[in-house]
């Protein structure tokens, strides 16, 4: 048999050998040269696939003057006026799944720990929280949970979106456009109100 490429280390107390890559086999292995430093100081992966392909990232285009204005109306809408409209969106959006899922209002405050009851209250929570930006004790006092209840409801929600799940997936893209449609609705009036001053 050939001579194996790494070297072998005994751990204590251990009869099984141990494959142990030196550095330069460990850098080569991953596809870096030794220049580049430690694995921890690498590129990020974008800054590294962009030089890989050996493309330039698309310039980005200027914005007209009423490009700027409307974005700058969807921003100030989003941040100083939606949570204004908290109690109207929640309306809305107790609407919506109450419609896809058949849980009530009262369920979804109440104390029921049923799945689908929890599942429906976590994404009342992840609407309040991280579509329209609440305080975790003000989404608790919309829903009769505490802080930490939110913030493990949110944090499933969150999760299960990752995993890419269909059904949950097509209903927090509904909860976005509640939000989306809230926003430009606002945007608008702002834009009208300002023409007329």
């Amino acid at each position: 048999m050939g001579e194996t490429p790494h070297r072998e280390r005994w751990d204590q107390g251990s009869k099984h050998a141990v494959p142990q890559l030196s550095s330069d086999e460990l850098y080569e292995s991953m596809g870096l040269s030794k220049k580049r430093g430690p694995l921890r100081h690498a590129e990020p992966l974008t800054t590294l696939g962009v030089r890989l392909r050996n493309t330039e990232p698309e310039p980005v285009r200027p914005m007209s003057e009423p490009e700027m204005l409307r974005e700058e109306y969807l921003r100030l809408a989003r941040l100083k006026y939606l949570p204004d409209n908290v109690d109207k969106l929640l309306d809305q959006a107790y609407e919506l799944v109450e419609r896809r899922f058949r849980v009530t209002r009262n369920e979804i405050t109440g104390q029921d720990r049923r799945a689908l009851v929890c599942r429906t209250r976590a994404l009342i929570e992840y609407f309040l929280r991280a579509l329209l930006g609440c305080r975790l004790a003000q989404v608790g006092n919309y829903v009769n949970r505490d802080h930490t209840a939110v913030l493990r409801g949110v944090r499933s929600v969150e999760h299960l979106a990752e995993l890419a799940e269909p059904s949950l997936r097509s209903v927090i893209a509904e909860l976005e456009e509640i939000v989306d449609r809230e926003v430009e609705r606002i945007a608008a009036e702002l834009g009208e109100r300002n023409r007329h001053e």
